[in-house]
């Protein structure tokens, strides 16, 4: 049996060349498009037959929404967007169920937390889900497993740090075993 060019096995055919014998040779440098650019004509024809096939949200509004998510621009109107949407989301203002779970725990052991996930506090472009009340600046986040990434947390903490901040994540998992969570919160609450 006779093998092609890369060592393959070629069943019926004969190698000429380091071709097989009937197989087009015109690949790479042979080929007559190799090196071969768009005229300026060409690629503005291509662009205008492109006109009206793009995003359906138009470029600036795209680069503000992209800005704003990495918290470089964020205009009193988008905050006052994302208020809204924190505010309406249902059952309106109310916390879930894993926060209402946090905040029976907070309120059992009279802890000084406050829930302020419902939109009342915001530190630049975030909302934080609980406030320390004694005076402190503090604020803990509630992350869910399945909407936050591991690498938030640092993010997380980073972005409040910025603002003068501590911040304190508890995990949804870390619920289930209640007593821990209390002490992390204490001592959290304790430091400064």
């Amino acid at each position: 049996m006779e093998r092609d060019n890369k060592g393959r096995f070629i069943k019926g055919h004969s190698v000429i060349g380091g071709f097989i014998k009937g197989q087009s040779s015109q690949f790479g440098e042979e080929h007559p498009l190799y090196g071969k650019h768009h005229s300026k004509e060409t690629k503005l024809k291509m662009s205008q037959a492109r006109q009206g096939r793009g995003h359906p949200i138009p470029q600036e509004t795209r680069t503000r929404i992209s800005l704003a998510r990495k918290g470089i621009i964020f205009s009193e109107l988008h905050r006052e967007h994302l208020r809204e949407a924190v505010r309406n989301r249902p059952p309106i203002g109310k916390p879930n169920k894993i926060e209402q779970s946090l905040i029976d725990l907070i309120k059992k052991s009279n802890l000084p937390c406050k829930f302020v996930g419902n939109g009342e506090v915001w530190l630049g472009n975030r909302n934080p889900d609980f406030i320390n009340t004694n005076g402190k600046k503090q604020v803990i986040e509630l992350f869910g497993t399945h909407w936050h990434p591991v690498f938030d947390v640092a993010d997380r903490v980073e972005h409040y740090k910025q603002y003068g901040f501590d911040a304190l994540i508890i995990w949804e998992d870390e619920l289930r075993k209640p007593d821990k969570v209390i002490k992390k919160i204490k001592r959290f609450l304790g430091k400064c």
